[in-house]
């Protein structure tokens, strides 16, 4: 075996690769997996790896990040596996073992106060996928702590969707108005993510914005002059594929979009704009033409049943914690 940079392998191999190993479960484009890992600019090629046998076929890869790019909000630094893929015919042949060991040795390097599993900006995962069974303990082989809190991924059918009966009243009753954003209202939403959610979803905003996204994309509750909630929505014709919708082609019959995240000001909370704004962005995206929508890495599993949705896939957060030397 043998291990080369990553960004030397074409992302046509890697996904074949990632289809062999997992694609039943989570099915991978190349478009996707380019945007995910090569162009995150907190990527670190130098921490990634590809394995090929000694006949030169690719058999495993990782990809490893590290939070360089400044998110809006200051964070001790983190390192994160992005993923780790081992072809089903070479697995338990120490492979994954020396992916693992490679990308932490580098990582280590920066000295990250912790590497996660998963977790990252453009992430695939937000923790290890319960629908891969032999993951968690592998990752626990490591020397990866597990935790027993799990994240959840979530899918409603929008056919028969409408409005709650609590969402309308709250929409009469609220002096607010719920739209997606108009392109003069940016500059609103940047604020209120700035002030309210400073971090990965200013952060993201900021990326999504500054990638050509449509600020439609965005439903918004705005009081007077200022922008207090938003949900971000995604459709096949968003700018990115989102994170709700990256496995998307397990319904291959269904129109998928998807939501979040989402969030409304701290002094507007007990209002029930929350479930108001996610409920008008679903019924946005059913007018757009979405049959089937999806909701990713969220532990609000009941509040998000109010709205039809039931749980789809699941992870647990888990991560390798490291002392002040590295390791």
């Amino acid at each position: 075996m043998m291990l080369s940079p990553l960004a030397q392998i074409d992302e046509h191999q890697l996904t074949a690769l990632w289809n062999a190993a997992i694609g039943d479960r989570f099915p991978m484009r190349p478009a996707l997996l380019r945007r995910n890992l090569f162009g995150d600019l907190n990527f670190l090629p130098e921490a990634s790896f590809a394995a090929c046998d000694d006949d030169g076929r690719l058999v495993g890869f990782i990809g490893a990040k590290l939070n360089r790019e400044f998110s809006g909000a200051l964070s001790p630094r983190q390192g994160y596996i992005n993923s780790l893929i081992v072809h089903p015919d070479h697995r338990r042949q120490g492979i994954g073992t020396a992916l693992f060991h490679a990308a932490v040795d580098v990582l280590s390097q920066h000295t990250p106060v912790r590497i996660h599993i998963g977790r990252d900006t453009f992430h695939f995962f937000p923790g290890v996928p319960e629908e891969i069974p032999e993951a968690a303990p592998f990752f626990a082989a490591m020397g990866v702590a597990i935790a027993t809190n799990r994240e959840t991924d979530l899918v409603a059918a929008l056919a028969d969707y409408d409005l709650p009966a609590e969402v309308k009243a709250t929409i009469e009753r609220e002096p607010v108005a719920i739209r997606p954003c108009r392109p003069d209202e940016v500059s609103l939403l940047a604020d209120h993510l700035r002030r309210d959610f400073p971090g990965r979803w200013q952060y993201e905003f900021a990326k999504f914005i500054y990638d050509g996204g449509d600020p439609a994309d965005y439903m918004i509750v705005r009081e007077g002059d200022r922008v207090i909630g938003f949900c971000h929505m995604y459709t096949p014709e968003s700018v990115w594929t989102g994170p709700s919708t990256y496995w998307s082609p397990l319904y291959p019959r269904d129109r998928f979009g998807g939501y979040g995240p989402l969030g409304v000001t701290r002094e507007a909370r007990g209002r029930g704009l929350g479930l108001a704004v996610t409920a008008a962005a679903v019924l946005e995206l059913k007018r757009r033409g979405i049959t089937r929508a999806g909701v990713d890495w969220t532990g609000l599993v009941d509040f998000y049943g109010r709205l039809g949705f039931t749980p789809w896939k699941r992870y647990l957060s888990a991560a390798l914690e490291l002392n002040a030397n590295g390791r």
